[in-house]
């Protein structure tokens, strides 16, 4: 554990570059991890749409707001709730949780939460700049927060877990997604209506 610590604060940066660089791996996740990544994917469609989403801000218009108030219900409902928690709440237990790994991504949820936050506030003033500014620094943040999960944090664990600790963790998943009961689909249609009509 040690020693990963170091080369993640160190390192992470020339493993990925080596990656990018070899023969592309396709990584097997356990069960339970597997979910996470397919969860990852609407996540990373969102984020892939803030650039248009971006331009076309203009808060004094209804259309804007309710695109803001979708998608920040979209981040808080389906990337925090939904995903990040059974992180936080679950997986996270299953390792060292003062790893400084673990400890980088608390620190990017809570740094996405702000940015949340801030696009709220922003949304109430009509600030178009603020809006826009935290929806990009956020959609950057996920993006290399989703990277640093799927190619290095998610496998690391994942060697470490035991098959009583894969079936526990799809239980507590399920569990946890019964739950919330949230509608992951809606968040689905509605980025393929924007996909559809302006990606």
């Amino acid at each position: 554990m040690e020693r990963f610590a170091l080369v993640f604060k160190g390192e992470v940066e020339a493993a990925l570059a080596l990656k990018s660089e070899a023969k592309p791996m396709r990584i097997i996740y356990s069960t339970p991890v597997q979910k996470l990544v397919d969860e990852h994917v609407l996540i990373k469609r969102f984020i892939a749409l803030i650039p248009t989403i971006v331009e076309s801000i203009d808060l004094e218009t209804e259309e804007s707001r309710n695109l803001m108030a979708m998608g920040i219900d979209m981040i808080r409902s389906y990337a925090d709730r939904f995903h990040h928690a059974k992180e936080e709440d679950i997986l996270f237990k299953y390792t060292d949780e003062s790893a400084e790994i673990i400890n980088v991504m608390y620190e990017d949820h809570k740094n996405a939460r702000a940015h949340v936050r801030a696009m709220i506030k922003g949304v109430e003033e009509r600030n178009n700049e603020v809006v826009a500014e935290h929806l990009t620094a956020y959609g950057k943040l996920l993006t290399e927060h989703i990277t640093k999960e799927d190619d290095i944090l998610y496998p690391y664990i994942d060697r470490g877990l035991s098959g009583e600790q894969i079936r526990e963790l799809v239980r507590k998943f399920k569990e946890a997604d019964d739950a919330l009961a949230i509608d992951a689909e809606k968040y689905e249609r509605w980025i393929e209506g924007i996909e559809n009509t302006r990606g």
